[in-house]
């Protein structure tokens, strides 16, 4: 199992969550909003987190 931070598992559960729900990703902007963080750039950053973890993959078409 990886080591995640607190804050990086609940962002990671919440995708995973979010996916299996609606069959596909959540906006950065969902994702803020789920967290209670104030910036796009703290949700962009936790996401960089996770890809360099190994937690996710980076999608081949991501437009919604």
């Amino acid at each position: 199992m990886l080591m995640l931070t607190p804050r990086q598992l609940a962002t990671y559960e919440f995708i995973v969550g979010f996916i299996a729900r609606h069959r596909h990703a959540p906006s950065y902007e969902e994702i803020r909003r789920h967290l209670g963080v104030r910036s796009l750039n703290a949700v962009a950053k936790l996401v960089t987190q996770l890809r360099r973890r190994g937690a996710l993959a980076e999608a081949l078409f991501n437009a919604k």
